[in-house]
């Protein structure tokens, strides 16, 4: 069977004829940075004020359209709006009624950068976010399937930040697990319920939440950590202890049927014998494989300061 014909390369007249819906809304084709045999064209930057930039690219899929409009501000963030469709004027009327300023939020030591999808109906979807900090910066992306945990990874571009406890973000709350390393950076995931714009919304407080208890926690000594959420830090560790102690009650259940006395039909004898099997079942139906493991208790942070200063030349 043969490969289907590589689509032909995008001509100049065709170019202009696409991209007509986007230079009636003000942008100018960049016919420099268009990919013609990608199917994909480009737009010039167009300033917003405040310092922020907009630039749009449409490419062309087996399935349609996609349209990509990044909104860059100053400091370098860039949040990014999506849609995907048949029709090229109704993706650009979906980012135009998306006001691009919209894309970020700021906070006290904090700036946010959203992703998000356009659907053909209904509000904006969240497909990720970026979140800056002083030393530090995170990064999620949210799948577009319901109950699949949300992957974020954090890395600390200066190289000065080398350490964070496991329990940085989980004592925010269930939905958060702990911080693992992850080569230079580190990895985390946080469990979203609900779906569509519930899911969506969701998951920006979540977000935001985080954002804020970043920025007061990098702007304190890191042994104010430990002093404020130290309750939160022994419930992260018996919330880390809950499968082997799961393992250890079936186990001791187990070695105590002979001196229950239970007869050879007892509904609790069953169980008992087959709950290794169901344990061991249920464990492989959550999204992430709970670690059987004795957690160390949470210890008081002893670094002076989150960022490493560099070693002063000596003359």
């Amino acid at each position: 069977m043969r490969d289907a014909p590589a689509p032909a390369p995008l001509t100049h007249h065709e170019i202009v004829a696409l991209a007509a819906p986007f230079t009636r809304q003000g942008f100018a084709v960049d016919l420099a940075a268009c990919d013609r045999a990608a199917r994909r064209i480009a737009f010039r930057p167009q300033p917003l004020g405040d310092g922020l930039s907009q630039k749009v690219f449409a490419t062309e899929a087996d399935d349609g359209w996609r349209v990509e409009r990044h909104t860059s501000e100053p400091g370098g963030a860039q949040a990014l709006a999506t849609a995907a469709g048949d029709e090229l004027s109704a993706l650009a009327d979906r980012l135009a009624a998306l006001p691009a300023a919209g894309g970020f939020e700021r906070g006290e030591g904090w700036l946010i950068a959203w992703h998000q999808r356009l659907p053909a109906a209904g509000p904006p979807l969240l497909a990720g976010a970026s979140l800056q900090l002083d030393g530090l910066q995170m990064a999620m992306t949210l799948s577009p399937v319901d109950r699949i945990p949300a992957e974020v990874t954090v890395h600390a571009p200066a190289g000065d930040i080398a350490s964070l406890p496991s329990d940085l973000l989980a004592v925010l709350g269930l939905p958060w697990a702990r911080l693992e390393r992850k080569g230079t950076g580190w990895r985390s995931t946080l469990n979203v319920g609900g779906r569509g714009a519930a899911r969506s919304a969701q998951a920006m407080a979540q977000w935001r939440a985080a954002a804020k208890h970043l920025a007061r926690t990098l702007a304190e000594p890191p042994a104010r950590f430990h002093e404020r959420h130290a309750a939160r830090r022994w419930g992260v560790t018996l919330r880390r202890a809950v499968p082997l102690l799961a393992c250890l009650g079936v186990i001791g259940a187990a070695l105590s049927v002979p001196a229950m006395k239970l007869s050879e039909d007892s509904v609790f004898r069953m169980l008992i014998f087959n709950a290794p099997p169901l344990l061991l079942g249920l464990l492989f139906a959550f999204r992430e494989m709970p670690r059987i493991e004795l957690p160390p208790p949470p210890q008081r942070l002893t670094a002076p300061a989150w960022r490493q200063l560099p070693a002063r030349e000596e003359r």
